[in-house]
């Protein structure tokens, strides 16, 4: 859900961005961000996401060796490349750096074709993860970015993508923090300019560039907060018109989220949130949760004190025996009468049947129009103000 309405960063020049909180999940300011465009190197997140996932599931090794196949030839001059050779030997974790960190098109071959046998399978495979990610505007023709018909994607879907690869992979980080990449004779310093530079919280993601993408970057930053914990940003730079242009755009970005935004956590997965009233049971009351932490970002002059919750059962009457992780109902968060997040809600703990005396008088009272929708209205239960 987009952030409340507050005054845009200025001085940003690039035709699509998007900047994206990710703890929250949240759109913190938008430019164009649903425009379709070509994602030059970008694409390669997908690449490197769809790897990840074949290394979770065992189908590949981090340390496992692959040969090189024939098909980095078609890699052009000016491609960036490690320059593998057909039939030489290499790890998958080689692989990955050199994908990561010098956005070399001949490892996203091998990689591919490591994983999935050929380049269109794993073509295949990067369109179903953009689907089940909710990519709507993306489609990709090739696993390194090279301009082609029907390859395409959208600030917002990039921004979702990055959000993905993060929260599912974080050790991409302990990747595409690394300044240089070595192999053999080849020696690269990281495309992404901003990774190593005067801003120490930028540790990824991904630059691209091609003559129709124009420059591209995802910047992620992760900077220490007031509480004593720590915030991640994303800033998604479609476009720019040159290099040092597009990470000047991702630092008025990351810097504007930083200072005018500031989260709160209403809850944390698996702790009660509140309760629900329930009938025929064991007890009288549903203790009720969300299934993952809920943090808010709000615009730093705006008070968290002022936010309400709203609990409401997902049937009424709602009637034991009830079990553990069932969902039960719903949640909305409210500043004054906008919803600023809603959700599902799930029960805490099992709660079984009550005697035989409390179910009859359960069943009377619900004779007497007892049991109809309540919405169980409160402060909302900050976990943390910070």
């Amino acid at each position: 859900m987009p952030a409340l309405a507050v005054a845009p960063p200025s001085g940003v020049e690039a035709p699509s961005w998007l900047l994206l909180d990710g703890d929250s999940g949240q759109v913190l300011a938008e430019h164009d961000a649903d425009q379709r465009r070509a994602m030059a190197s970008l694409t390669k997140l997908m690449t490197t996401f769809v790897v990840f996932r074949a290394i979770e599931a065992g189908r590949l090794d981090w340390d496992e060796t692959v040969t090189v196949p024939q098909a980095v030839r078609e890699v052009a001059g000016d491609e960036s490349k490690m320059y593998l050779v057909p039939g030489e030997r290499i790890s998958i974790a080689s692989l990955m750096r050199g994908l990561i960190i010098a956005s070399a098109n001949d490892a996203a071959i091998t990689l591919a074709v490591a994983q999935a046998g050929d380049i269109s399978r794993f073509v295949a495979e990067m369109n179903q993860e953009a689907a089940r990610l909710g990519m709507r505007d993306t489609r990709f023709a090739n696993v390194s970015g090279i301009t082609a018909p029907g390859h395409y994607s959208t600030a917002r879907d990039l921004g979702r993508l990055a959000l993905a690869l993060t929260r599912e992979f974080p050790g991409y980080y302990q990747i595409s923090a690394e300044p240089v990449f070595r192999h053999g004779q080849f020696v690269k310093h990281a495309t992404n300019l901003m990774v190593g530079g005067d801003d120490r919280s930028v540790d990824g993601l991904k630059t691209g560039y091609t003559s129709a993408a124009g420059y591209c970057v995802i910047a992620s930053a992760k900077r220490p907060q007031a509480n004593g914990g720590s915030r991640r940003m994303f800033a998604v730079v479609l476009g720019a018109d040159s290099d040092l242009r597009r990470f000047d755009d991702a630092k008025v970005l990351l810097d504007y989220g930083y200072n005018r935004f500031r989260n709160v956590q209403l809850a944390r997965a698996g702790v009660p949130f509140g309760d629900l009233p329930i009938w025929k049971g064991a007890s009288d009351q549903l203790g009720v949760a969300t299934d993952h932490d809920l943090v808010l970002s709000l615009p730093d002059d705006i008070d968290p004190k002022g936010l309400r919750s709203e609990l409401v059962g997902a049937r009424a009457p709602l009637l034991a025996p009830i079990s553990a992780g069932e969902a039960v109902g719903s949640y909305r968060v409210l500043l004054g009468e906008r919803v600023v997040a809603s959700g599902a809600l799930y029960a805490v703990e099992p709660v079984a049947e009550g005697g035989f005396i409390s179910r009859t008088v359960d069943a009377v009272r619900l004779l007497f129009g007892g049991g109809e929708p309540i919405a169980v209205q409160g402060d909302a239960p900050l976990a943390s103000r910070g």
